[in-house]
């Protein structure tokens, strides 16, 4: 016998409570769900919400992008699947309820109750609703969220325009827009900073190409191993002979080519005294009678320098070139540290003449590649350039034969010979001696250019949470900013790869986020990665790390880092 359709359709809310696993209190018509009268811990507390709209979400979520309003954070509505959306006739359309996964309600800064009760307060009065008009409709939840026999999921609340809502959901529209960019080869990881509680994570064990993220490992380990007052030092030695002298490289990144000029000074100021010496001394010898010294450099600091492992033919010398223990204004070529010493010797020459001293090149016309003594008498110093201005200039631009020549540093400061293998060794060592994960770890360079670099996004938070850490003083410079300069890592919307004027947080919805996320950049032709630390909607340090590999190529790397960009200002609950 046929029947009325809509016998045959329960209500809304009946579905919502047989999805649930709550069949205790029968649903009463035009309500919500009401129950009354019942005993703590027999109802789901969903059914304890009278005059609301339902959302019933399934599955865990995935926080491409958050773009609904709970209480000052945000929900990806996107990328959860919907089991039913239910609404009371006499539901505002700007009420709504959601429930959400233990992880989602964490990863926007709430809090929530697994245990006897848990209480769902109204949204505060300042949040801002995601369509007009703006009206906070009155949200109670008399629930005792006792322990059942299933796992309950906790209730957030939010205040938004239901159709958008329901729209956004729906239609996955959140989801489809983000992911095109984004892809599946992505690895997010977001912990609170202090506790070190997860907040998120997907594929986070996974090693994945870093790209430039890998200078966060290179920052960290130079600073902890070098620390940051530590100088490189060039210097001029006495050679094997009275009439010889010697530019020893230190391996400073930062030389210039003003500094070799000053070098140049000070060795002419010793050179005549020198000169003066040997003819009280000796007067009839060689030295006393030309007055004439020869010049070679030593930069065996650095093995003789190579391509790095996995590093593209393409981006040599444009992007990354073979490092040299000297090198002046970060200039490359077939022979930087010839080319270093070239420029000192035409200087000391000229400065040497004027003061009656001859200098000429034992390599003819340059000076030739020695190895000097140990223990040679130093004639003239330059002190040099820090750990901690290195590793800023390399966060800030991410500049890559900075972060090389750190690399190699971090090996001698180990005691090692800075080779290749013996680089990414003391890279990984210096990581497991602080605590931190190396298990995906592939330090394959210093730069994070070669194609064979791997890190995990755990590896990567781990990390930052020291480098938040107020009390690991020798890191502060990358976060909490040292000397007198703010982070060295680029500041979202302001500063560096992160600036403006490169496109970052520039528009919605991360612009919200300039100015309070401070994360390194990294990019390959496949590559966009964000790896930092923000403060979230609770008012805590979080450190976060994206990474995604094998992008759609289809579409800019523009649109894919603002992707990320979105991903990265849902920590701070901005949007």
């Amino acid at each position: 016998m046929a029947t009325n359709g809509s016998d045959n359709k329960r209500s809304g809310s009946e579905r919502l409570t047989q999805r649930t696993g709550t069949d205790d209190a029968p649903p009463r018509s035009g309500l919500a769900t009401r129950v009354q009268n019942a005993a703590p811990g027999s109802v789901d507390p969903i059914s304890r919400v009278r005059n609301v709209a339902f959302v019933r979400i399934a599955g865990p979520p995935r926080p491409f992008g958050l773009r609904h309003r709970v209480d000052g954070a945000f929900l990806p509505p996107g990328l959860l699947r919907v089991c039913r959306v239910s609404r009371s006739p006499r539901v505002p359309a700007t009420s709504l309820v959601v429930s959400a996964s233990l992880v989602v309600t964490a990863a926007l800064g709430l809090t929530a109750s697994t245990g006897a009760s848990a209480a769902v307060a109204a949204p505060p009065a300042t949040a801002v609703p995601l369509a007009a008009p703006a009206r906070l409709a009155p949200l109670t939840l008399a629930a005792t969220a006792a322990a059942s026999t299933r796992r309950e999921l906790p209730l957030v609340s939010t205040v938004a325009a239901e159709r958008r809502v329901g729209k956004a959901i729906g239609h996955r529209r959140v989801a489809r827009s983000l992911q095109r960019f984004l892809g599946k080869n992505l690895a997010i990881r977001v912990e609170d900073a202090e506790s070190g509680r997860i907040i998120f994570g997907r594929q986070a064990r996974q090693g994945k190409l870093p790209a430039s993220n890998m200078k966060l490992v290179t920052a960290f380990n130079a600073l902890s191993v070098l620390g940051p007052d530590h100088r490189f030092a060039t210097t001029v030695v006495s050679g094997a002979t009275p009439d010889a002298v010697v530019l020893r490289a230190g391996g400073d990144p930062l030389l210039t080519s003003a500094d070799l000029t000053e070098l140049a000074k000070r060795t002419t100021t010793a050179l005549v005294a020198k000169l003066a010496e040997a003819k009280q001394r000796d007067p009839g010898s060689t030295l006393s009678l030309d007055s004439t010294f020869t010049l070679s450099f030593d930069d065996s600091l650095f093995p003789a320098f190579s391509n790095g492992p996995g590093w593209s033919r393409g981006y040599v010398p444009y992007v990354v070139a073979p490092v040299s223990a000297l090198s002046r204004d970060l200039r490359t070529g077939a022979d930087p540290g010839r080319s270093a010493a070239t420029y000192f010797g035409t200087q000391l020459t000229k400065l040497a003449a004027a003061a009656g001293v001859t200098v000429r090149f034992s390599g003819g016309t340059s000076p030739g590649r020695t190895v000097a003594s140990t223990d040679a008498a130093s004639l003239a110093a330059l002190d040099g350039h820090s750990v901690e201005q290195a590793v800023r200039l390399m966060l800030t631009v991410s500049q890559n034969d900075v972060a090389e020549i750190l690399y190699r540093q971090v090996a001698v400061g180990r005691g090692l010979v800075p080779t290749w293998a013996n680089s990414a060794a003391a890279a990984a060592a210096t990581l497991r001696e602080h605590g931190i994960s190396t298990s995906r770890l592939v330090a394959a360079d210093g730069s994070g250019v070669s194609r064979y670099d791997r890190i995990s996004a755990i590896t990567l938070a781990a990390l930052l949470r020291q480098v938040a850490d107020p009390t690991r003083t020798e890191l502060a410079s990358m976060y909490y900013g040292a000397s007198g300069f703010g982070p060295s890592l680029p500041v979202a919307g302001k500063t560096g790869t992160l600036a403006a004027r490169n496109g970052r947080y520039t528009t919605k919805p991360s612009r919200c986020a300039a100015g309070i996320v401070v994360a390194k950049t990294g990019t390959l032709h496949d590559v966009v990665a964000l790896s930092g630390i923000a403060p979230g909607a609770d008012g805590q340090l979080k450190v976060f790390s994206i990474m995604v590999n094998n992008r759609n190529e289809r579409y800019s790397a523009l649109s894919t880092r603002r992707a990320v960009d979105a991903l990265a200002a849902t920590v701070t609950g901005c949007f």
